[in-house]
């Protein structure tokens, strides 16, 4: 449901910068070299190009991610096909950004040596499993249904594996992340929703401010690939800009 609000500077300088972003975006040549191949299920609206942000529960600091443009709709193998300005793109994202938020979120600093998805016991073929399984019991409010939660994910994503022993994996990443135990099953996934939103948000003013247009993903951006070396220096300093920290790789 839309909710009415007043506008305030704060409110009225984030529309400000969208409206520049869109604006870029709009006179940038943004094409796909190869068609997506679409089927009933999936709808890519081509003639859109523009963002807008999405903020949850009447506040300005929970969710407040950027919605709208078509190349949002692509699977992710095919956004290497995108083209700005005829020029081909190069798409960088943080690794494993929500563990890093939450580590960040109590001033420690996680590392990068250690990969969090990987669970002491579990074989690798597992990573996939493990990584929803993280990232959804920072999103669920109780560990209630925690099991076809996943296995339903899992399924839509094309990612099950039968017999996978939820509880145990469940028990293994609350162990290796006992530092931020606080936060598994307690809903606060809108509030990193929120905080990987500000650094997109600094990511886009940084370009936008150059007059070149880059492409987000939530947590993962495309430029044209002569940015590339540009995007590395932005997405670390969005960090530091934000005091988060814990600083995750870019990949």
């Amino acid at each position: 449901l839309l909710t009415d609000y007043i506008d305030t500077d704060t409110i009225n300088k984030k529309r400000k910068l969208i409206d520049k972003h869109n604006t870029l975006l709009a006179k940038s040549n943004i094409t796909l070299s190869k068609k997506a191949e679409t089927d009933r299920s999936r709808i890519v609206d081509f003639s859109n190009h523009s963002y807008h942000r999405i903020f949850s529960h009447n506040s300005f600091g929970l969710h407040g991610r950027f919605y709208g443009p078509w190349w949002q709709s692509l699977k992710s193998h095919e956004r290497k096909y995108i083209k700005i300005n005829d020029e081909s793109v190069v798409e960088l994202d943080y690794g494993s950004l929500h563990v890093h938020l939450a580590y960040s979120k109590l001033g420690i600093d996680y590392g990068q040596g250690n990969d969090p998805y990987s669970l002491d016991g579990f074989d690798k073929k597992y990573r996939n499993v493990i990584k929803l399984a993280t990232l959804t019991s920072l999103n669920m409010k109780n560990e209630k249904y925690f099991a076809q939660t996943i296995t339903k994910r899992l399924q839509e994503d094309g990612l099950y594996i039968p017999n996978v022993p939820f509880n145990d994996i469940k028990r293994a990443i609350l162990k290796k992340h006992y530092k931020i135990r606080e936060f598994f099953f307690s809903g606060v996934g809108l509030e990193f929703m929120y905080l990987d939103s500000c650094v997109t948000e600094y990511i886009i003013k940084k370009f936008t401010t150059q007059k070149i247009p880059v492409l987000s993903i939530h947590d993962s951006y495309i430029v044209g690939k002569s940015y590339k070396k540009l995007l590395i220096e932005i997405m670390t300093s969005a960090f530091r800009y934000n005091k988060l920290t814990s600083v995750p790789v870019i990949k």
